[in-house]
């Protein structure tokens, strides 16, 4: 296994996937994005274009977006832990849960964050 992942400490998103991967004790890199790390930075933007993160890399296989890393640590590298429930209804509030938290509260959120990261408000 040759997972990596490329994100911030700071990001709830990075947060988030590192959740999944440390509640099933899935081996992985992390792979910190900034200023001290700048072969990560190269290498996240050279796959990834989007600027966006966490992404996760499994061999050439890039996987972007913090809910879709789950379910896919959940097809390809289940653990003892179901990241999502099985019953499809269960399954589907959530996501609804998931986007809930991600649109309405974790994105408002990381903007105070970004703010006092860069010094812009």
């Amino acid at each position: 296994m040759s997972l990596a992942l490329y994100g911030h400490p700071f990001s709830s998103y990075t947060q988030k996937a590192l959740i999944a991967l440390y509640e099933n004790g899935t081996p992985f890199e992390l792979r910190s994005i900034g200023p001290d790390s700048p072969q990560h930075s190269a290498e996240w933007l050279r796959r990834w274009p989007l600027r966006k993160f966490p992404l996760l890399v499994d061999g050439e296989r890039n996987i972007a977006e913090t809910s879709i890393i789950i379910e896919y640590l959940q097809l390809k590298y289940p653990g003892p832990v179901r990241l999502l429930p099985a019953a499809p209804m269960a399954a589907l509030d959530v996501r609804f849960l998931d986007r809930f938290f991600d649109l309405y509260v974790m994105s408002a959120a990381q903007l105070a964050v970004d703010g006092a990261l860069t010094g812009i408000r």
